[in-house]
């Protein structure tokens, strides 16, 4: 899965809003999750996800520390 960051609240991935992520799995409550970037070379390893949800093409997930917010586009 592809998606575009949209926001988050974690202040390091603030410069990589409107990058594109790969993801491998969706991510899963009460696992950690990872996605890496397809035009950065940035890499999300996040902690535990508290809520993974979507609604249409945009992708929630809140870990303990973080919030993301992606557009899914592929």
């Amino acid at each position: 899965m592809k998606a575009i960051l949209k926001s988050t609240t974690n202040a390091q991935m603030l410069s990589e809003v409107g990058k594109k992520f790969s993801f491998d799995n969706k991510p899963i409550k009460n696992q950690p999750f990872a996605c890496y970037g397809v035009d950065t070379k940035a890499v999300i390893l996040s902690s535990t996800v508290t809520f993974s949800g979507n609604v249409g093409n945009m992708l929630r997930i809140a870990t303990i520390n973080s919030e993301y917010v992606f557009e899914v586009v592929g």
